[in-house]
């Protein structure tokens, strides 16, 4: 999901794009136990917010 979004728009950034597909991840109803942070916790966003 998260090469999708930056296939779609890569002028917005890996982090943006990460940060994109975890909300999408947490909101999707079709499997509320997604929310739960062991499954997206260990994915964390470092460096450039934006492409450059």
């Amino acid at each position: 999901m998260t090469f999708d979004r930056l296939k779609a728009d890569p002028k917005i950034g890996r982090a943006e794009a990460l940060r994109q597909a975890t909300l999408a991840y947490l909101n999707d109803a079709s499997s509320p136990r997604d929310a739960y942070p062991a499954f997206w916790g260990p994915f964390a966003r470092v460096g450039e917010g934006a492409a450059h």
